[in-house]
């Protein structure tokens, strides 16, 4: 549990005050240097909040597909993993930001090469490791 927060409250806030910081960075990126401090802070809290929510078995509603799927298909899938997976992804793409604060294009490339990799892996992990049922 996550201490006395009900299941959707860290998300909700995650919902209003990530968003909100990055309108906030992006306005005032064009008054001052700070702002994309303030842009890429929010970004790196959204990620990581809705990472935190995921991984501790929380808001597996915001996994795409969940929510349209029947009883059945659901049945079909442990979704505490899948929620466990995702959020784990949602972590390592909170560290984007953070490096676009020393940002170099040999790092951004190892960055990216790595989350293309995980993509691939989340994929397969999803639907093989995550089923409860084989096809």
């Amino acid at each position: 549990e996550m201490g006395s927060m009900e299941d959707g409250t860290m998300v909700a806030v995650a919902m209003v005050f990530g968003p909100a910081l990055i309108l906030v960075g992006l306005v005032a990126t064009l008054v001052s240097d700070i702002g994309s401090y303030i842009l890429l802070g929010g970004l790196f809290l959204f990620f990581l909040i809705i990472g935190i929510a995921l991984v501790t078995g929380h808001a597996i509603g915001l996994v795409a597909g969940v929510n349209s799927m029947t009883e059945s298909e659901r049945k079909e899938y442990d979704l505490k993993k899948v929620g466990r997976a995702v959020g784990l992804f949602m972590l390592y793409c909170s560290v984007m930001p953070l490096l676009i604060l020393d940002f170099t294009a040999g790092l951004f490339a190892i960055y990216m090469t790595v989350f293309l990799l995980i993509l691939v892996w989340l994929l397969w992990y999803i639907n093989v490791r995550c089923r409860r049922t084989s096809r």
